[in-house]
């Protein structure tokens, strides 16, 4: 079975995900052998603000990169971040062939901020319901059970909260995204690229390189402009990295 085939009956899952988890939940299926294009059916894209033909996401290539699929089936309980600043709770579910090679990944991005808005104005009221209550002693009882139970939940919430692998979800092109991750490394020196020695450079080209930035379609041609350099220079170092 070709990839494509392979994918397929994901599609209406994802619509079906979609439709049952609700407009909070945005469900995206990426086929990850078109890198630059990879969103092929997504569901309630208001969370994240992509659409069909969105590439791929920085942590998905890295992913593909690391070849983190060939340890574990999937990876969740992350915090994403949307382009309006947002953080959301994801989920990412590693499609494979038969030689367990990726070739998709079906990802669920929970938006919780309205479901936060709404604990705050219950919390509010049940707040204003109780200082009502505390007028008499049996109800004093009551609250102080209550406030027990609510900062219990409170300390497991706490333990539960998702180990952050931050995700930028706001890029929608491929210009975007590689853009995106440059400006992630670039960011973490001083140094002017007119500045850089060869060697500072390379660690620049190997730090992208562990991003899957090179996995990307005319990559090359844009470091090499932000590094001031060559094309046949960053092949160079590509080469010498891979030594």
């Amino acid at each position: 079975m070709t990839s494509q085939e392979i994918l397929k009956p994901y599609i209406i899952f994802t619509k079906f995900l979609g439709n049952f988890l609700g407009p909070n939940y945005e469900v995206v299926l990426h086929d990850v052998t078109t890198p630059e294009k990879s969103v092929i059916a997504i569901e309630n894209s208001h969370v994240s603000g992509r659409g069909i033909g969105s590439p791929l996401t920085d942590l998905s290539l890295k992913i593909l990169q690391d070849k983190l699929y060939l340890k574990q089936d999937y990876i969740s309980n992350y915090i994403s971040i949307t382009a309006s600043g947002d953080q959301v709770k994801s989920a990412t579910y590693f499609i494979k062939d038969v030689n367990n090679n990726l070739i998709g990944l079906l990802c669920i991005n929970m938006d919780a901020n309205k479901l936060l808005d709404m604990q705050a104005i219950i919390d509010s009221f049940m707040g204003a319901t109780s200082d009502y209550f505390n007028l008499c002693e049996k109800s004093k009882e009551r609250t102080s059970i209550k406030l027990a139970d609510t900062e219990a939940k409170a300390n497991e919430i706490e333990k539960a909260k998702p180990k952050v692998i931050e995700e930028n979800l706001s890029t929608t092109t491929l210009e975007e995204l590689t853009t995106t991750i440059i400006n992630q490394v670039l960011i973490q020196t001083d140094i002017e690229p007119e500045r850089m020695s060869p060697d500072e450079k390379v660690a620049i080209v190997a730090h992208l390189n562990e991003k899957g930035v090179f996995l990307l379609k005319g990559s090359v041609i844009e470091v090499a402009e932000r590094l001031k350099t060559s094309e046949a220079t960053i092949y160079r170092y590509l080469k010498q990295l891979s030594r």
